[in-house]
């Protein structure tokens, strides 16, 4: 081996060894905040464009993973990359991808400030477009922020998103509260509900009325029994006394049917 070959092959070992110590990282890389690749994505939404980071998107979505993955056409620039490539979201309200946004990159604790109604509109946003792009820890996140507050929502309006998002619970309340009303069904509801549903409402309704109407009878009789003079009611025992047979009782007793509970009517009429 000549010297001039030998001195070549010592640089590029010091090379190799130099090269590694370069690539090596010197801190550790934290596991959820170091981003190794995390271009921006351009969306076109409603007439609005919004330029937001990928990450989150990829990182929650199936639907996102599998756009973002889709092939590239060659020597065509891609969509998202540009003002004038963006990506449409079509089916999607601008409000509903800032609530989603609201939700990646602040949580939303500014919505806690709101009033409730205004803080109901914003979390039934991400309702939406959390369940369109299955965004399940979103829409997991939202469900239990509604909760408390599910009472604001109109009865057929519950019934529409227990529908569309397959909520049984919220189903559930949206019968009882439409059961429980002294109002009738409006028009819309109607229409909302479906000619089979309203006829199974129509005798439900009929039902719980006839129950609680034959309690409220029963009562009534009860009463009138009890504060009829003309009664003679048992006189008590003797203190101490004891027999084994039974002692004259007159007896009051009115047969009370049970009423259904408004959640049982619905379980019976509904599901």
């Amino acid at each position: 081996m000549s010297t001039s070959t030998a001195a070549v092959e010592v640089q590029q070992s010091i090379g190799d060894e130099q090269s590694q110590k370069v690539i090596k990282p010197k801190h550790e890389r934290d596991s959820n905040y170091y981003f190794q690749d995390d271009p921006m994505a351009i969306f076109l939404v409603e007439g609005r464009l919004f330029k937001v980071h990928r990450h989150y998107l990829l990182e929650g979505s199936e639907v996102f993973r599998n756009l973002f993955a889709s092939p590239k056409e060659e020597g065509v620039e891609p969509d998202g990359t540009s003002d004038e490539r963006p990506i449409t979201l079509p089916g999607v309200t601008a409000k509903e991808f800032e609530a989603l946004l609201d939700y990646f990159y602040a949580q939303p604790h500014q919505w806690e400030g709101s009033k409730n109604e205004k803080r109901l509109e914003n979390y039934l946003d991400l309702l939406s477009v959390s369940h369109r792009f299955i965004f399940e820890n979103a829409f997991r996140y939202t469900l239990k922020k509604i909760k408390p507050m599910a009472i604001l929502i109109p009865a057929i309006q519950r019934f529409q998103l227990g529908e569309k998002y397959n909520l049984r619970e919220w189903l559930l309340s949206a019968y009882e509260s439409l059961l429980n009303r002294p109002a009738p069904l409006s028009a819309e509801e109607a229409e909302a509900l479906g000619i089979a549903r309203v006829v199974r409402y129509m005798g439900a309704r009929e039902m719980m009325h006839n129950e609680r109407m034959s309690v409220k009878v029963a009562e009534l009789e009860r009463e009138r029994k009890l504060n009829d003079p003309n009664l003679a009611l048992p006189a008590p025992a003797p203190r101490g006394a004891f027999s084994f047979a039974p002692a004259k009782v007159v007896s009051l007793s009115i047969p009370i049917p049970p009423v259904s509970e408004t959640k049982k009517l619905v379980e019976k009429f509904f599901f």
